[in-house]
């Protein structure tokens, strides 16, 4: 084998190197990547920690063993519009990047809550 050929040989021995570590980098951020969206997307426990109280969330509930899934608040230590023993919760996706969409949660909440006061106002006449 000449001294040239040696040459390319080891250059190119070099570039699979770098460019294999390049790869490694890129995998290992992608896995990072993964990593974050998992935990951003995953159901919590309540017993792990519970949302911020007004946030508008995704619950799941057991009522004797049957789940459901809804939508709902937590204010003051209570959740809005629950009946059965919620288990776990997580935070709504980002809606479309349409206008007024995702408007309805706010909405919803505004006429239960001032239903919520009118009920609580006629129980205490």
């Amino acid at each position: 084998m000449s001294m040239a050929t040696s040459r390319n040989y080891r250059r190119s021995i070099e570039d699979v190197l770098k460019e294999n570590s390049l790869f490694r980098d890129q995998i290992s951020r992608q896995r990072e990547i993964i990593t974050e969206l998992e935990e951003q997307n995953r159901w919590i426990p309540v017993e792990e920690r519970l949302p911020e109280d007004g946030i508008v969330v995704l619950v799941m509930n057991d009522r004797v063993g049957i789940k459901s899934i809804a939508i709902s608040r937590r204010d003051v230590g209570y959740w809005n519009n629950v009946r059965f023993e919620t288990t776990h919760w997580m935070p709504l996706p980002a809606p479309p990047e349409e206008r007024g969409v995702g408007d309805h949660y706010d909405k919803w909440f505004e006429m239960y809550d001032k239903e919520i006061k009118k009920w609580q106002n006629a129980r205490t006449t």
